[in-house]
């Protein structure tokens, strides 16, 4: 009986060492600012060279919402690490919200085309 309890914590052990890590799903911090970047540049229309980090500031989200809840939407009550990202272009601020792999452009970002 001890044997087969040894064999097979060796076994889950060596299962567990082949197991992706959840680190690899997430993205750098470095990667998440050019995420973002590319996001504005989108936006604007303007090449991501004209796009400025103006600064970089980590995050603990209270939720999901990453701290632009939706109205009607449902966020995952958890504390969230990220990052809150401003980004200059042409001398206007843009605010983006992050976790470790998503980047979430300031609303009024999304709402810029219909003004």
């Amino acid at each position: 009986m001890g044997r087969l309890i040894i064999a097979f914590l060796l076994i889950s052990s060596l299962a567990y060492a082949d197991a992706p890590k959840q680190a690899q799903t997430e993205v750098t911090k470095d990667k998440l600012i050019e995420l973002a970047r590319e996001d504005l540049a989108k936006q604007l229309a303007v090449n991501k060279d004209k796009i400025a980090v103006k600064s970089v500031e980590k995050m603990i989200w209270p939720n999901s919402a990453l701290g632009y809840p939706q109205e009607g939407g449902f966020y995952l009550q958890v504390l969230t690490d990220g990052y809150k990202i401003i980004l200059d272009c042409n001398g206007k601020v843009y605010e983006y919200h992050t976790n470790m792999s998503i980047v979430k452009a300031e609303p009024k970002i999304n709402n810029s085309k219909e003004q």
